[in-house]
């Protein structure tokens, strides 16, 4: 019994980067449907939250995710490899002058953006190394009421998120 519990993510053919594939093989960011009870793309879902996701595969180059951070709905952030291992996750309260400017990369990708680094200026984006090759990042907004939910998609719709992302609005 134990053996088949620990087996079993291992072994799951509807793991959640599977579930996410078809949003994932689109490109960029992507808003998810809302969680109707019984019908998520996830398990546990919670409907007063919007969604969305952006894949990445990090053999196609580093994935950059950009974000003007202005007061209003909460945000968070969660990384996760192919086999859905959560590596970093964070909230829009790290912005940094208003803005989230993350690079996902490999230990070999992080050598070239540091020898590429000036020594008169610090490095403005946060750099995470992946844990895996393949992988996605899952965006979520709060909803206070239903009302807000127009909003809170807008929020997370304003994230870019690719491998050349472009600088997030002012």
């Amino acid at each position: 019994h134990i053996a088949s519990v620990l087996l079993m993510p291992r072994l799951a053919p509807r793991d959640a980067y599977t579930r996410l594939a078809a949003f994932i093989a689109q490109g960029g960011l992507r808003p998810l449907p809302a969680a109707e009870p019984g019908q998520e793309i996830l398990p546990f879902l919670d409907p007063a939250f919007a969604y969305a996701v952006c894949g990445y595969d990090l053999v196609r180059g580093p994935l950059r995710i950009r974000a003007a951070v202005v007061p209003g709905p909460f945000v968070s952030m969660s990384f996760r490899s192919r086999k859905g291992q959560l590596f970093y996750s964070l909230t829009d309260r790290a912005a940094s002058r208003g803005k989230i400017d993350i690079v996902v990369l490999t230990t070999a990708q992080l050598a070239e953006a540091e020898a590429q680094d000036s020594d008169d200026e610090p490095v403005q984006e946060l750099r995470l190394l992946a844990p895996e090759l393949q992988g996605f990042v899952l965006l979520r907004s709060l909803a206070g009421a239903q009302s807000e939910l127009p909003l809170v998609q807008a929020r997370l719709a304003a994230v870019a998120c690719g491998p050349d992302a472009p600088v997030a609005p002012q």
